[in-house]
């Protein structure tokens, strides 16, 4: 598990934002005269038409600073001020009819008012004028207006007019798209105090997109920037960075207070599970399972995938949690329905043994593929070998081939050289068929061997341990398995022993040895395994390793396929024996 940042890029959400400048109820305009001036002398001098005094006479009836709030009288004294050519107090009454406080909800007048003060060179006003535009509200809706007004707002110094002209250029609303204007005016309003804009130049400096370099320091300076309780997923991408080492000193306790800033605020989900594997795994924190399993709960309670994924490991290993292998199994589910590719290749791993999901392995393939399309190396690989095998209904080596590449590409090892399966493989005839390809004379089983040669064997050696069999389909034409707890000498580390062979009969030859274990190994595991890989030898020769998934016996051409299973839920290793 790793920890995650989320996207800086916040404008898919822009009309949403755009909605907020005319809908959001904005203070009234600080006014002109010192706080300390009496009501009483601001009505003095009002009555002398001082129509400054007159609007400041007016912030405080709106306001209840130092008298009663009476905002129809306010909304006289604005109107006052106002149309003797003061623009704050126009600013301020456009507010009052904005939210019908004091006189009737009239959007027209409104936004006559917002022009009034925009033209006597109130900027904020120029912003609600652009938002007027834009909307549609009291005036004809007119995205290139809106531009201009932002434009206008912007070069008054009003930095959220800077912020909003810088989305019209995001979207191409009014204006022809320009991502260097669009860097540039949220450097503008990012200066100006407006969080959200640095957080998102942080982001393209992070990643190097809309034209500007790479500059890790330089992201991470923005990031700190803007992070606050007001704007949590700087703080977020700020955490990993440290946790990483990206751009600055690896500093994990830095990481986990940014990470608890982010995720107190009940805004960034995936900053608790970020702060959830810092606690499962002691990194700049005292190790605390329990913590771990409460964030990951929080997360995963707001619909963090990665919250989720986290939760079901935790929840599979009983890690500060009680164990719980279907409540592991739902968590995984619901990960993967978020789209975390990991989950969704552990789904397809369950799917694919039966291990807390019914055994489907059409399901399996299809988790397996959205795993892969989620680029997790993995996934693919798994895909890969269910479409090289007909492991899910459908053989396709040609496509299993290519899906071995993209997995190594993608950083599985595994993957990197494989082979799709040639020998032993079972081909379909035209009816449909499964058939096995002929034996290989010089590699066919000259002797019995407790557990690994016939079915009758691996049967008695089952029933000898205590345990009782299944039977089914597998890797060849038919599969015995012993579940978990057939094998009690090997512990709890062994989930179940999968033997595939070639025929149901009792005398059907093993093909393949599957021994499916818990996500860490253990000494039952060990102990099983190396019995197993003795008994092989027994019958093909002494093994040798030619590489890390494959070992050849000592007879020509005959060889034993190891194939670990790196995936989150269990590991297994696959024995492939001639036919």
């Amino acid at each position: 598990m790793f920890i995650a940042s989320r996207a800086s890029d916040p404008h898919g959400l822009w009309l949403a934002r755009i909605a907020l400048a005319t809908a959001i109820l904005v203070a009234s305009a600080i006014p002109a005269l010192a706080a300390d001036t009496s009501v009483a002398e601001l009505e003095a001098r009002c009555n002398t038409k001082d129509w400054a005094a007159c609007g400041d006479l007016g912030f405080r009836y709106d306001t209840g600073l130092g008298v009663a709030k009476y905002p129809a009288r306010a909304a006289e004294l604005y109107e006052a001020a106002c149309y003797a050519g003061n623009a704050i107090p126009c600013h301020n009454l456009g507010l009052l009819h904005s939210a019908g406080r004091g006189v009737p909800k009239d959007p027209s007048k409104e936004t006559t008012l917002y022009l009034k003060a925009c033209n006597g060179g109130y900027a904020p006003s120029c912003s609600l004028l652009a938002g007027q535009h834009l909307a549609g509200r009291g005036v004809a809706k007119d995205a290139t207006k809106a531009a201009t007004y932002y434009g206008k707002a912007c070069d008054g110094g009003y930095a959220y007019g800077c912020y909003m002209l810088g989305l019209l250029y995001d979207v191409g609303d009014g204006v022809t798209k320009d991502d260097a204007k669009v860097v540039s005016l949220f450097a503008k309003a990012c200066d100006g105090g407006v969080a959200s804009t640095c957080t998102s130049l942080g982001y393209y400096y992070e990643t190097g997109q809309r034209g500007v370099p790479q500059d890790l320091p330089k992201a991470a300076a923005l990031y700190a920037k803007a992070c606050s309780p007001e704007e949590p997923l700087s703080c977020l991408n700020l955490g990993v960075m440290h946790h990483k080492g990206n751009g600055v000193t690896k500093d994990d306790a830095k990481a986990a207070a940014l990470y608890t800033i982010a995720c107190d605020t009940g805004k960034e989900p995936k900053a608790c599970s970020n702060l959830g594997q810092l606690y499962r795994n002691g990194e700049g924190v005292s190790k605390d399972q329990p913590k771990a399993a409460a964030l990951f709960v929080i997360a995963c309670d707001a619909n963090d995938a990665f919250g989720c994924h986290n939760l079901a490991v935790v929840t599979m290993n009983g890690e500060g949690v009680p164990m719980d292998d279907a409540k592991a199994a739902a968590l995984a589910q619901k990960a993967c329905a978020g789209d975390y590719a990991p989950s969704c290749r552990a789904v397809g791993s369950r799917y694919f043994g039966g291990n807390g999901l019914p055994k489907d392995p059409s399901k399996a393939t299809t988790h397996f593929e959205k795993a892969c399309n989620g680029n997790d190396g993995t996934g693919c690989y798994f895909l890969g070998v269910m479409l090289d095998g007909n492991h899910g209904g459908v053989l396709d080596k040609a496509r299993a081939a290519t899906l071995f590449v993209k997995a190594c590409e993608l950083g599985e090892k595994k993957a990197c050289g494989r082979q799709v399966a040639t020998a032993a493989s079972p081909t379909t005839t035209a009816a449909g068929t499964a058939t096995s390809k002929p034996a290989n004379t010089a590699c066919r089983i000259v002797k019995m061997q407790l557990g690994v040669d016939t079915v009758a064997s691996v049967e008695r050696d089952i029933a000898a341990r205590g345990g009782t069999t299944s039977s089914g389909t597998g890797l060849g034409k038919h599969r015995v398995s012993a579940l978990s707890g057939d094998y009690r000498d090997a512990g709890t580390d062994v989930m179940a022993v999968n033997y595939d062979f070639d025929a149901t009969g009792p005398s059907g030859r093993l093909i393949a040895v599957t021994i499916v274990n818990h996500a860490n190994t253990g000494p039952g595991y060990e102990k099983l395994l190396a019995e197993r890989k003795a008994a092989a030898t027994a019958i093909v020769g002494a093994l040798q390793k030619k590489s890390e998934t494959e070992f050849q016996a000592a007879a020509p051409n005959c060889k034993l396929r190891f194939l670990p299973n790196a995936g989150t839920w269990f590991m297994y290793e696959v024995y492939q024996l001639p036919n």
